[in-house]
């Protein structure tokens, strides 16, 4: 039997809990929620669904990264460390 973590998560639509099953983690058999798991872990399941067993609509996991630049104003005295 393969090892893998997983991800509870509710459906938006009954509040019934779902897992999800990564093999990108530790696959030490963990249990995260959506607030908890490992960034490589949500990346993983990003694409997957399944239909809800309660009230059958289909759920996934949906994920955005929120990458940016940020320019900082210096003083002649401000010493930074690189």
């Amino acid at each position: 039997m393969g090892m893998f973590d997983s991800v509870i998560v509710y459906c938006p639509n009954c509040g019934q809990a779902n897992e999800f099953q990564s093999k990108a983690g530790e696959c030490l058999l963990n249990e995260y929620s959506l607030n908890n798991a490992p960034p490589e872990i949500l990346l993983d399941l990003k694409d997957e669904k399944q239909i809800c067993p309660k009230c059958k609509k289909l759920i996934g996991i949906t994920v955005q990264a929120i990458v940016y630049a940020n320019a900082y104003i210096l003083k002649e005295e401000d010493e930074i460390d690189l």
